[in-house]
């Protein structure tokens, strides 16, 4: 948070290019996620409330379409949470304008989503099993499992809700498939990150063995030479001390 503010007031003070003005609304949009996760909505909304209104400006870039989709998502959910229920509608039928225009179908099946949690609210079960069954149709190719895991469960309590068992057991039993395809895949990540770990300090110790070989070696070198100029130094000594020896014998012999 402290980066990001000091992110932002830096936007603020020096004005970005209108090239690169839509950062600000990912600064803002990060803002609002981290206070949604550590204070809750009341927070959270006045951040992505910014992030939005800098993307729309923003929007002659087609890409912006989709960050303004995923914002007004946020939004909606925010205020769903609050029990806004008609905001909460409001931001959810934005939000498919804009992601319609760039065809991004997950955004569209979210707010689906988010739209049938209302409908569910107010006890239109059918009409918010309908939401949903158009939502999982349209991401029937695509690999989300979190957003497959949502539209599973959402069915499934719809479904229950309106006596239907036979759907209720069919989308129950989905919703586990996924859920734990979602686990699967989360072990998967948390796995492959300790094995990058594990073999990252495998080429430390590995490359430090190989610092400490040369060191040695080095070393090694090093003492061999200074011992063989020592063991040389004690020669010449040596040879210089029986030399004189025999020149005192030699001398004594004469006399």
């Amino acid at each position: 948070m402290e980066y990001l503010d000091r992110a932002y007031n830096l936007s603020i003070k020096h004005p970005l290019p209108d090239s690169i003005q839509y950062i600000q609304g990912n600064i803002l949009f990060v803002k609002g996620l981290i206070q949604r996760d550590n204070l809750g909505c009341d927070y959270a909304l006045p951040y992505l409330t910014k992030a939005a209104n800098v993307f729309e400006k923003n929007l002659s870039k087609k890409l912006l379409n989709s960050s303004m989709a995923i914002t007004l998502n946020n939004i909606g959910d925010c205020n769903f949470e609050l029990k806004k229920y008609q905001k909460a509608q409001q931001k959810y039928e934005e939000a498919i304008v804009y992601a319609t225009k760039i065809n991004a179908v997950k955004n569209i099946a979210y707010s689906k989503l988010g739209l049938a949690k209302i409908l569910s609210e107010e006890k239109k079960y059918q009409s918010a099993i309908q939401k949903l069954e158009e939502a999982l149709l349209s991401v029937k190719n695509i690999n989300d499992a979190g957003l497959k895991t949502e539209l599973y469960k959402s069915l499934s309590k719809n479904y229950a809700a309106v006596g239907n068992n036979e759907k209720y057991n069919t989308y129950t039993k989905l919703y586990f498939e996924e859920e734990e395809k979602l686990l699967n895949e989360e072990k998967k990540s948390i796995n492959q990150v300790a094995n990058n770990l594990a073999a990252e300090n495998l080429n430390k110790r590995k490359n430090q063995k190989n610092t400490y070989t040369y060191i040695f070696i080095i070393c090694g070198l090093l003492l061999l030479v200074i011992l063989g100029y020592i063991v040389n130094k004690i020669l010449q000594k040596r040879r210089k001390i029986a030399q004189k020896r025999q020149e005192i014998e030699n001398t004594s012999k004469k006399q």
